[in-house]
C-alpha cells in the first residue's frame, strides 16, 4: 500500500508541474519563448494597423478649395478629386425624366431607349411607379437597368391627363 500511495503522489506532482517524463525543466523556457513570440507578433500587427488607418481616412477628407489637397488628389487620367466629385454631384443633381409627362424626344435621350420604346412608354401612360415599365412589359430588364436611376413616375396632373 505504501508504494501505491507513493506512486500516486509522484504522478500528481508530475502532472501539476506540467512535465512529462522528467521534461518539466523545458516547459517554462518554451512558454516564455512562445509568450515573447506572441507579444512580438501582436506589437507588429498593432503598429501595422496604426500605419494603415490614416490612409483609409485620408481619402475623403481633403478640402476641395485648397490647392495642396487638389494636387495630391490627381488621378491617373489627369482629373482631380474635386473635379470628379463636382461631376458626380452634377450627375446626381440632374433632373429625372418623368415617365408620365416627358415628351417622346426626352425619352429617346435615355440610354437604350429608341423610337419604338419611347412610343411604347408614351402609349402605356399613366404609370404609378417606374417599376411598371417591367410589369407592363414596356422595356426589357437590360434597358430598365440602364434607365431606372434616370426616370421617375410623378403622380398628379400629368397622370390624370389621359
Amino acid at each position: 500500500m505504501l508504494s501505491g500511495e507513493k506512486f500516486l503522489l509522484e504522478t500528481r506532482a508530475r502532472r501539476l508541474s506540467g512535465g512529462h517524463g522528467g521534461a518539466s525543466d523545458l516547459s517554462p523556457l518554451r512558454r516564455r519563448f512562445m509568450n515573447r513570440q506572441f507579444a512580438c507578433c501582436a506589437a507588429t500587427l498593432f503598429a501595422l494597423c496604426l500605419a494603415i488607418a490614416p490612409l483609409g481616412h485620408a481619402q475623403g477628407t481633403a478640402p476641395a478649395d485648397s490647392t495642396q489637397g487638389s494636387m495630391q488628389g490627381t488621378m491617373k487620367s489627369g482629373t482631380t478629386k474635386s473635379t470628379t466629385h463636382k461631376a458626380h454631384a452634377a450627375k446626381k443633381a440632374a433632373p429625372k425624366v418623368d415617365l408620365n409627362s416627358a415628351s417622346k424626344e426626352d425619352l429617346m435621350k435615355l440610354p437604350g431607349v429608341g423610337d419604338a420604346i419611347a412610343q411604347k412608354i408614351v402609349d402605356g401612360r399613366p404609370y404609378k411607379g417606374k417599376g411598371e415599365l417591367l410589369t407592363k412589359k414596356v422595356v426589357t430588364r437590360s434597358v430598365y437597368g440602364k434607365i431606372r436611376n434616370l426616370v421617375i413616375a410623378k403622380q398628379g396632373e400629368a397622370a390624370g391627363s389621359k
